[in-house]
């Protein structure tokens, strides 16, 4: 048995992107006021010292995706981390230059 029906839609090609296919931001681009924002500007604010998450919560606005923003920003090496001298499973978070230059994009 054919598939008459199949033939058409093979045959029909690519079809053209929307518009908002060609206005979209590279993947790695943040939303100014997204959580992965919010995050590196907090972080940004004092770039030198490593941040506590309870200290990243005091500082965003809003509490929302942190846990979500710090694995993605970690991934990009945009953050770094480390364990908290106090109690090991803990780890204390800083911003990295290439946080701050994908900050100011």
């Amino acid at each position: 048995m054919v598939a008459t029906w199949l033939a058409p839609i093979m045959t029909a090609g690519a079809r053209p992107q929307p518009a908002s296919l060609a206005r979209a931001r590279r993947a790695s681009a943040i939303k100014p006021a997204g959580a992965t924002a919010q995050l590196l500007l907090a972080l940004e604010s004092r770039p030198q010292r490593f941040w506590s998450r309870r200290e990243i919560l005091a500082a965003l606005p809003e509490k929302k995706s942190l846990n979500w923003s710090l694995r993605y920003c970690y991934a990009m090496g945009w953050i770094e981390h480390t364990q908290d001298a106090r109690a090991s499973r803990y780890l204390r978070y800083r911003i990295t230059a290439p946080g701050m230059r994908a900050l100011h994009e």
